[in-house]
């Protein structure tokens, strides 16, 4: 039962899933782009990997793990255990393996220029739009509900106060500005299509 408790911590990782699926979108339309013809440019590959390893992983998931799924499988029992450990966690980490093999083709792509490695950049860059969405929208309809309705008031407010203190530090706030204006170059350069 929610409590009328609305978290800072969770009302923030939201708002970061807005900006993670625009990524998607737009790494989506790159594909695209590419599949009707479309130069492959993978500095472009690469700025979307930075965005990922910087604000999808280390600035967010960094968040979700250290602050509020540690809570929630410590705090809420097995079948909380279970969905962080078996699902929440082990996508974050799928996530990271498509990003590391995504790498790995466009560095082979740009000493080659073949087309099995344009093939492995495709393929690993939509595995991880696939993954990343469906993984948001695991987040916000079950797990963050489920951590607001079932963790003590008082847990609930550290993780909040936690949250604010990663988000204030000027260090973290810089480097989330930067990757967005990243996010914003990449969106110029791949618009979504009408």
């Amino acid at each position: 039962m929610n409590r009328g408790y609305l978290m800072y911590a969770i009302e923030t990782m939201v708002a970061e899933h807005r900006q993670i699926l625009r990524l998607a979108n737009t790494m989506e339309q790159a594909c695209v782009d590419i599949l009707d013809g479309e130069q492959l440019v993978t500095a472009d590959f690469r700025a979307g990997i930075d965005f990922i390893r910087g604000y999808a992983d280390r600035h967010h998931h960094g968040k979700e793990e250290q602050f509020l799924f540690n809570e929630m499988a410590s705090r809420l029992g097995p079948v909380a255990e279970k969905l962080i450990k078996h699902g929440m966690l082990s996508e974050h980490n799928l996530a990271r393996y498509q990003v590391g093999s995504l790498e790995a083709a466009l560095d082979h792509y740009d000493q080659q220029q073949d087309t099995l490695s344009k093939l492995k950049i495709l393929s690993h860059m939509m595995a991880y739009v696939d993954l990343i969405r469906g993984h948001i929208v695991r987040e916000d309809t079950a797990v963050y509900p489920f951590a607001e309705s079932k963790l003590p008031p008082d847990i609930l407010q550290v993780i909040d106060e936690k949250t604010r203190s990663f988000e204030t530090d000027v260090s973290h706030a810089a480097e989330a500005a930067r990757l967005l204006l990243v996010l914003d170059q990449l969106e110029s350069i791949y618009p979504a299509k009408a």
